[in-house]
């Protein structure tokens, strides 16, 4: 039998490969940003590419493109992961 093999791309973050997605998805990634036909992109600065953790199910940058950096709100409360983190990232701040 004949094995099929998935071509992948690398995601970077300041050189270090952070995950590795298929093809598929790379290109959906570039059809949202309005790029063709290039074999990587980069983030531009102040602009953030998300992704979500259930890809089948996630509605991300593969949908909407990127997104501004002032336009994320939020605040960490609790750290689950990496577990020798866990916890209050900043317990001193009680807001």
């Amino acid at each position: 039998t004949k094995e099929t093999k998935t071509k992948t791309k690398n995601i970077r973050v300041d050189g270090v490969i952070k995950e590795v997605i298929d093809e598929v998805e790379f290109g959906r990634i570039l059809k949202s940003i309005e790029l063709k036909d290039v074999k990587e992109f980069t983030v531009p600065q102040n602009k953030v590419l998300v992704l979500g953790d259930n890809r089948s199910n996630s509605i991300d940058s593969r949908v909407f493109g990127f997104i501004d950096e002032e336009d994320i709100i939020g605040k960490v409360i609790l750290r689950i992961s990496p577990i020798n983190e866990f916890g209050n990232p900043e317990p001193n701040i009680k807001e």
